[in-house]
């Protein structure tokens, strides 16, 4: 396919994939709440809850990436917060599609149509010689997003263990707040460390800077372990580790 090009104006355009997992509903809250961008569009399985003017929600066939094509047109930045847990019980071929499958094929049809920015989870210590297969495939995924040539690529490699126990948290604050009718987001925000909500809210933010190049990122221990409570845990979330 021919690529395209698209001429952009002050405000841009995103695109997100995995905005229903526990990284991606908060990349697209802080994408709906950007100024930067006057349109969000939301590729899901199943629509979601959320609403907003600027929100374009499109149902789509993961298993079939050549449908999803079209609606990369016009697209500035792609988010893509796809992944699955690291249980072994996961069967290999699935593992694959999720976490290199999709996410290639995704940059593959982004950059035909002109997208500038690719911002993507990967997991610290991928690295495509591993023994493990999860850290072995996110390796080979991080690997194939070097033959697009974006203007940037932004790699977020999280601690795996703070997705895995920010899920936790948030079953149990949903169960907190049926049983007892209370907001855990106010009652129990300075107990809860919100790691996550961090990394998401950094992904939004490197895009807004305009860096060319590949980028990878690693956290920082100490902003996160104090929580975004702290001034330095929003200016200084993830360090930068790499720039090719």
């Amino acid at each position: 396919m021919k690529k395209e090009n698209y001429v952009s104006s002050n405000k841009k355009t995103a695109l997100i994939l995995g905005s229903s997992g526990v990284i991606g509903q908060y990349c697209l809250e802080f994408l709906l709440e950007k100024e930067g961008y006057e349109k969000v569009i939301a590729l899901v399985r199943r629509e979601l809850p959320a609403t907003s003017p600027k929100l374009t929600q499109i149902v789509v066939d993961f298993d079939n990436t050549n449908s999803m094509e079209k609606y990369y047109a016009g697209v500035d930045d792609v988010f893509c917060c796809l992944g699955t847990s690291q249980n072994r019980s996961i069967g290999g071929s699935v593992l694959r599609r999720v976490n290199f499958h999709i996410p290639i094929e995704s940059a593959n049809m982004a950059y035909q149509y002109g997208v500038k920015q690719f911002v993507i989870i990967s997991v610290k210590g991928a690295d495509n010689h591993s023994s493990d297969i999860f850290l072995r495939v996110k390796g080979e995924m991080e690997r194939g997003l070097a033959q697009f040539n974006f203007e940037a690529v932004h790699i977020f490699r999280p601690f795996f263990s703070h997705i895995e126990e920010s899920k936790s948290r948030n079953i149990i604050k949903s169960l907190i707040t049926k049983i007892l009718n209370i907001n855990t987001d106010r009652t129990f925000h300075s107990l809860l460390p919100d790691d996550i909500e961090i990394l998401a809210k950094t992904m939004v933010e490197v895009a807004q800077k305009h860096l060319k190049g590949k980028h990878v990122y690693k956290p920082n221990k100490l902003s996160l372990s104090i929580g975004s409570n702290n001034v330095k845990a929003h200016q200084y979330p993830y360090l930068e580790i790499q720039t090719i």
